[in-house]
């Protein structure tokens, strides 16, 4: 774990495809899925193990099944002591959740209050996007100069951070919902595919688990469809880079300079190489624990008072 803590340091990153966890050196993950069983709610991957599971669509969800997600997460690295609990919610929604006041009860503080338990000390909720800024920032010999674009996908979302070395803090950010992986697959990709399918519509769940397998069928029948994803990937990565910022742009004006884009999140790992004569472009390492791992020393610092 990096740097020292008088407690250890759980992150449980909920995303729409996936639940990120890091524990000290172990890192995993888990599907973001659920499966009622009678009284009892089955989530991660044994929820995938029979028909009939569900899936997480919107921040209220990941708010409300949170505490699920945590505790089987728990069960899975063998927390049997005190833990402080790291998680992550969408830029945009923790954003305007953070800044309610007076009576309101926000996100953050029912995930605060709802997290807290027998393991668990004490709750920090940090934004998706920045955790993968910090991340970066922490392994880097030398602090970049300029102004960062941050491009965090996920499966459901987008989150684009244009990110100051020089004032440390957020000049822009923006999240777009439906606009990671999952519009490449259904947008893209399916339209090529949909005569493999039979008239099939495939879950999130299921979708993302043909992106990662590469094929459809199961048993004897497989279908490659490796070349399509690639194929797809390139286009929906000109796309979605071409209106992220032209986004940019349009809000921030000739501010809107960046020296560097960084890519992380999940997605991440269907983009092709992209390069550019301006600016550096630059995948992270295990892109999809890229937050996870900036969530933990944001966790650090705060300890620290930093």
């Amino acid at each position: 774990m990096t740097g020292k803590t008088a407690t250890p340091i759980l992150v449980v990153d909920l995303g729409f495809s996936a639940a990120k966890y890091k524990f000290g050196g172990l890192i995993g993950r888990t599907a973001s899925a659920l499966r009622r069983f009678g009284d009892d709610m089955i989530v991660g991957d044994r929820a995938l193990d029979k028909s009939g599971s569900n899936y997480l669509k919107t921040p209220a969800e990941l708010v409300k099944f949170y505490p699920e997600f945590v505790s089987h997460v728990v069960e899975l690295v063998g927390v049997t002591e005190k833990v402080e609990l790291s998680v992550g919610l969408p830029y945009a929604f923790w954003k305007s959740e953070k800044e309610k006041t007076g009576t309101e009860i926000s996100a953050i503080d029912q995930l605060k209050k709802g997290l807290v338990g027998e393991n668990i000390s004490k709750v920090h909720v940090f934004p998706q996007g920045r955790g993968g800024i910090v991340s970066y920032l922490t392994d880097s010999a030398e602090v970049p100069e300029g102004n960062l674009l941050a491009i965090d996908i996920g499966f459901n979302t987008i989150i684009a951070t244009l990110w100051s070395t020089d004032l440390q803090k957020t000049l822009w950010d923006a999240t777009y919902y439906k606009k990671g992986i999952h519009q490449m697959a259904t947008q893209y990709l399916f339209p090529k595919i949909s005569h493999h399918l039979s008239g099939q519509s495939p879950t999130p769940v299921e979708i993302s688990q043909c992106l990662e397998k590469r094929c459809l069928g199961s048993g004897f029948s497989k279908i490659d469809i490796g070349p399509d994803i690639d194929s797809c990937a390139n286009l929906y990565a000109t796309d979605t880079l071409s209106d992220i910022v032209a986004d940019l742009q349009a809000h921030v004006g000739i501010a809107a300079s960046f020296s560097e884009v960084l890519f992380f999140g999940g997605g991440t790992h269907y983009l092709p190489e992209l390069n550019s004569d301006t600016v550096k472009m630059t995948k992270l390492p295990e892109p999809e624990f890229a937050n996870a791992r900036g969530f933990e020393v944001l966790a650090q610092n705060h300890n620290k008072g930093v």
